[in-house]
């Protein structure tokens, strides 16, 4: 889990996910990361005091396809502290036969990528996964097009790119805050989303 990767780097890293089971899931394996906290809650109702403040980096790994675009992008300058970070890896309907060519590529790169890193096929132990809740799923509606679109309108010098294996990458800076008469800037801290919905915050 992504979160508890981050966890050794920061002081804190909170976890949002509006479903009951997923925080029940991600709270039990990271119950051994003190610097982890995972909260039930939306990405629309989730605010930097529920952090303890801005953040240095928000990341989403397939979760901006499930909220709104528009309201999703214009509330992270608020969440990010000046200096902070917004990382993306989404996913995009095609929408062009540039997405096309991409996608083709993805089909036949996707395999081979999944047996250099899986050469000896997966085995289930059940159907219930272990107990563990099933991963909700949701095909994206926005085209590459339109979420580049949106984020230059609501994030501007946001860079976005097409990439293999069916994704996209989104990255954007918020500006730092002017220096005073003495030249100090203000450090930033960390929030980090990931899955449907959740998100991680910590502090460097």
């Amino acid at each position: 889990m992504l979160a508890a990767k981050l966890a050794p780097h920061f002081t804190h890293v909170t976890g949002i996910d509006a479903d009951e089971g997923m925080v029940a899931t991600a709270s039990a394996r990271l119950r051994d990361c003190p610097q982890v906290t995972i909260r039930r809650c939306s990405f629309v109702e989730f605010t930097p005091a529920d952090c303890g403040g801005e953040a240095d980096l928000i990341t989403m790994v397939a979760v901006l396809h499930w909220l709104d675009l528009d309201d999703a992008l214009a509330r992270i300058p608020a969440l990010l502290a000046p200096g902070g970070r917004l990382l993306v890896v989404g996913l995009a309907r095609p929408g062009s036969l540039t997405d096309l060519a991409f996608d083709v590529a993805s089909g036949v790169a996707n395999p081979v990528m999944g047996m250099i890193k899986h050469p000896r096929a997966a085995r289930l132990q059940d159907h219930s996964l272990g107990g563990q809740p099933a991963v909700p799923l949701k095909d994206p509606t926005a085209t590459f097009a339109e979420i580049a679109a949106a984020a230059t309108a609501r994030l501007p010098g946001v860079r976005v790119r097409r990439r293999l294996f069916f994704r996209y990458t989104l990255r954007w800076e918020k500006p730092r805050r002017a220096r005073s008469a003495f030249g100090a800037i203000a450090w930033p801290r960390l929030i980090y989303q990931v899955m449907y919905s959740l998100a991680c915050h910590g502090r460097v």
